[in-house]
């Protein structure tokens, strides 16, 4: 019979993404060595197999190319074995105990997604959580089967324990773009650990609800008339007062019922934005009442932080585990003090984008000209100083790089 160990070789050292001089530094034996091993010229030395079947995890024989066949249908024997244990009223631990050792040693490669799927019956059990710990770390380390790996990530952030989770959770949860916090949710989860759980639910929720708030979530790849960006900044502004339990008129869309609280920032953002699209509109009297509207929310901001402080009373009945605080950060390098906002959620904290209002309203950017409509009426630089007396209490800025009602300065 023919041995296939030179070519298992070259396939097992390509699959950990080695090189020859990589491995053979991994193994103590120079590069040459394992190019006459691929190549067929030479074959290992018969005491160095063990090392360098243990090393690729697999026996002796397989690495040599003999049996392959019988060697798979014996470690579906043992992953059938190890699923009938999980059936079992009282199942034998030592069993499943040996059966994980086993596969971890000789069978690697065949830790399928069915038996992380059926190791949920076992996990709690005394001796097999590490077990499975050691077998996920000897996966995530040599594995370059995209699926195992994300089999094993999605399963080992339920199964392990408090202790160990935050370290596993960071070394992992990034890989492939699984979802660090969705993860946690489906972990308390399954786990039935509910005040966890409904931590990471509300974070969730926020997170939708900020994306909703973003316009290219909302229009996708379509090019939108002004018509149609109003359309959807009434759904959205709609959306906060709904969460908020605002009874808002249609002339203070923007502000609600006009008490500070969370999404503050978001709110007048949205605001500058309505009365752009209202000005697009050639609705110029409407644009003026929502800049009306958006200013007189600052100003009840400002006068919050002032007086109260940042932290504002969360009013949505969905977030009550959550923490706001609205700020006025310092000025920033080119002269203009942002509307800021952070969130806390349980163990997360979230800064969410500041709002540079004063640029949004001085801004020649393409992406803010919806304005151009109404920049030069007399009552548009009254807002701009407004603007300017509320962010910067009266200060005199230089704004002479900033386009506002037809002038350069």
């Amino acid at each position: 019979m023919k041995l296939n160990i030179g070519a298992n070789i070259r396939r097992l050292r390509r699959e950990a993404n080695l090189t020859q001089e990589e491995l053979g530094r991994e193994l103590d034996v120079s590069p040459q060595a394992i190019s006459r091993w691929e190549n067929g010229s030479a074959y290992p030395d018969i005491e160095f197999l063990p090392t360098l079947a243990k090393y690729f995890g697999m026996t002796v024989d397989r690495l040599m190319g003999y049996d392959a066949d019988g060697d798979n249908a014996y470690a579906m024997d043992l992953l059938r074995e190890f699923v009938e244990e999980g059936r079992r009223e009282t199942p034998d631990v030592e069993r499943v105990i040996a059966i994980i050792r086993e596969m971890r040693r000789d069978h690697l490669s065949h830790f399928d997604g069915g038996f992380w799927w059926a190791a949920r019956d076992f996990y709690r059990l005394p001796g097999v959580l590490p077990e499975l710990r050691k077998t996920a770390e000897a996966i995530l380390t040599k594995s370059t089967d995209k699926l195992l790996r994300e089999a094993v990530i999605y399963h080992m952030s339920v199964y392990e324990d408090d202790e160990h989770i935050g370290a596993f959770m960071d070394a992992h949860a990034a890989i492939f773009d699984l979802m660090y916090q969705s993860l946690y949710r489906r972990r308390y989860r399954l786990r039935d650990e509910k005040e966890q759980a409904e931590v990471f639910r509300q974070l969730y929720f926020r997170e939708v609800i900020d994306d909703l708030l973003r316009y290219a979530f909302l229009r996708g790849d379509r090019e939108l008339s002004a018509e149609e960006h109003l359309r959807v900044n009434t759904l959205q502004l709609g959306l906060l007062n709904r969460l908020c339990g605002a009874e808002a008129p249609a002339e203070h869309i923007i502000s609600g019922d006009g008490v500070v609280g969370e999404w503050s920032a978001a709110r007048v953002w949205l605001g500058i934005l309505r009365a752009g699209h209202l000005a697009s509109t050639g609705d110029t009297e409407g644009a003026f009442a929502a800049l009306e509207d958006t200013l007189s929310l600052l100003e009840k901001i400002v006068q919050h932080v002032e007086t109260v402080g940042a932290e504002v009373q969360i009013r949505c009945g969905w977030l009550d585990k959550a923490q706001y605080r609205v700020s006025l950060p310092d000025f920033y390098h080119d002269g203009r003090r942002r509307l800021g906002e952070g969130w806390e959620i349980g163990p997360c904290a979230i800064g969410a984008p500041t709002c540079d209002v004063h640029g949004m309203l001085t801004s020649d950017e393409e992406s803010l000209r919806w304005l151009e409509p109404i920049r030069n009426d007399p009552r548009y630089r009254t807002y701009v100083e407004r603007v300017e007396a509320i962010l910067w209490n009266g200060e005199s800025q230089d704004t002479s790089q900033c386009a506002v009602g037809g002038a350069n300065a």
